[in-house]
C-alpha cells in the first residue's frame, strides 16, 4: 500500500512516519484507484523488475540529496499540462 511505502522511506532517511504523515480517511471511490497491479504485464510481456525495491528508495534518496539545490529552486506548485 502507499502508506507501507510512505513508512519504508521515511525508516530509510531516519524520520518518524507520526511525526511527518497526517493520515485521513480515504476519499469515496478515489484512492482505491491508485492501486498498482504487475500481474498483467508480467503474463503478457514476461516484465519483471531489475531492482529490489529498498535498492530503488536508496537510489532515489542518494539521488535527490545530490540535487536537493535545483530541487528546492523549483516551483512548489503543481500545474498539470495536458
Amino acid at each position: 500500500s502507499i502508506r507501507d511505502l510512505v513508512l519504508r522511506i521515511c525508516e530509510s532517511i531516519d524520520i518518524d512516519f507520526n511525526d511527518l504523515i497526517h493520515e485521513t480517511e480515504e476519499r469515496m471511490g478515489k484512492d482505491q484507484s491508485y492501486k498498482l497491479n504487475s500481474n498483467k504485464v508480467r503474463e503478457e510481456l514476461g516484465w519483471k523488475e531489475k531492482i529490489k525495491l529498498e535498492e530503488g528508495i536508496a537510489s532515489t534518496i542518494k539521488w535527490v540529496d545530490s540535487n536537493l539545490e535545483i530541487l528546492k529552486s523549483l516551483p512548489h506548485n503543481y500545474i498539470h499540462k495536458s
